[in-house]
């Protein structure tokens, strides 16, 4: 029987491998940080259907359940792969991502080679993804041929595939926030504070984002659950480090006690939270996809637009509403909760189609079932 090792070195890729199930032809384990608790969605391994599952304090622990169990199979969510680890002879190694590649990385490869170290690609034996611009990438990072890459497959898409699964958690987030009695609940989910190309012309909006969604919250009495990228500490150090960002650090760090805001934690499960009747990002992320996926309507901000700033093609395709200018927030918004307006939904179902993305909650099987034939 295959052995296999699932093995995660953030909780924040927990979502990759909570899909997969046990199989009667694989032995397998899963193997990730210890978990924190938060009170309102789990932040450890309860969701996991894999019943053999072991936490370590340390990354360097992870030797000593590749020594236990010695896998022949060793599957990560980060790279490099298997990084510092000494896998038994003949173990093969395993990408499966956290994230989508968007038709942003050839313009960035070109304007700033410098950002991007294609070492950490290299040594798989198969690379797990979505789409072929994900397959262009390893075939252009790693020299790889089809045949150590599997599309359609990026399985954190099928813990969105029930609808119970996210709202379910409506009630119970609500329930702790500092405003339960919210007409409306919106998801805003951050991109910000790196100084790296793709960010650059995104930095500034998540602030000015946020701020704006905290004053027409108050105005009409939704609440804003607010997932960013980092920590409050590491923010204010990048905002302390920037001469255009000492003028947010005063008014986003007193909005944070306002009642009609919750930070989600970094690490926090975001999924639990597509409950919201609404998703708005700024910048670029596999949001974008995830909300398409699920047909949920997407504002997406871009005030400072790029030729990289809709790497998913999200906007162009009329799959979701993008925002110029931050007065148009409000309309928008108000005028979708009045009647549904900029809500697409056979358009994102075409979107993900023609992604190449089959929508089925069987990303996990499909990654199963190769792992079982290697």
């Amino acid at each position: 029987m295959k052995k296999v090792l699932y093995v995660m070195t953030s909780l924040s890729h927990k979502r990759v491998f909570e899909s997969f199930e046990e199989r009667p032809d694989i032995d397998q384990m899963i193997l990730g940080p210890e978990p924190k608790i938060t009170g309102i969605v789990p932040e450890d391994y309860s969701d996991f259907k894999i019943k053999k599952c072991k936490t370590f304090m340390h990354p360097k622990e992870i030797q000593v359940y590749v020594d236990k169990f010695k896998p022949d199979v060793f599957v990560q969510a980060s790279l490099p792969c298997a990084k510092g680890i000494k896998l038994p002879q003949g173990c093969k190694k395993v990408y499966v991502s956290h994230g989508m590649i968007g038709n942003y990385i050839e313009k960035i490869i070109k304007m700033d080679k410098a950002s991007f170290n294609n070492s950490v690609w290299k040594g798989c034996d198969l690379y797990c993804g979505a789409t072929n611009i994900f397959a262009n990438w390893i075939k252009y990072a790693v020299k790889a041929d089809d045949s150590k890459i599997l599309l359609n497959a990026i399985p954190q898409l099928d813990i969105l595939y029930e609808p119970r699964y996210y709202n379910s958690y409506r009630d119970k987030v609500l329930a702790k926030t500092k405003y339960p009695d919210a007409k409306k609940v919106i998801l805003y989910v951050g991109f910000c504070c790196k100084d790296r190309i793709d960010f650059n012309s995104h930095n500034e909006d998540y602030f000015r984002t946020v701020l704006e969604l905290e004053k027409l919250a108050r105005r009409h009495n939704w609440i804003i659950m607010v997932k960013p990228r980092q920590t409050f500490n590491a923010m204010m150090k990048f905002l302390h480090s920037h001469s255009w960002g000492k003028k947010y650090i005063d008014e986003y760090t007193n909005i944070r006690n306002s009642k009609h805001l919750h930070f989600i934690t970094t690490t926090g499960h975001i999924y639990r939270y597509f409950f919201a009747d609404v998703i708005i990002i700024n910048g670029t992320s596999t949001v974008e996809v995830e909300a398409c996926a699920i047909k949920k309507p997407l504002f997406i901000v871009r005030t400072c637009f790029s030729n990289i700033s809709d790497r998913f093609g999200m906007i162009d395709t009329g799959t979701a509403t993008g925002i110029t200018d931050l007065c148009e927030i409000e309309y928008n918004l108000v005028k979708h909760f009045k009647d549904g307006s900029f809500h697409y939904p056979k358009l994102q179902e075409k979107r993900i189609k023609d992604m190449g993305i089959t929508f089925d909650g069987k990303m996990h099987k499909r990654i199963q079932d190769r792992l079982a034939r290697m």
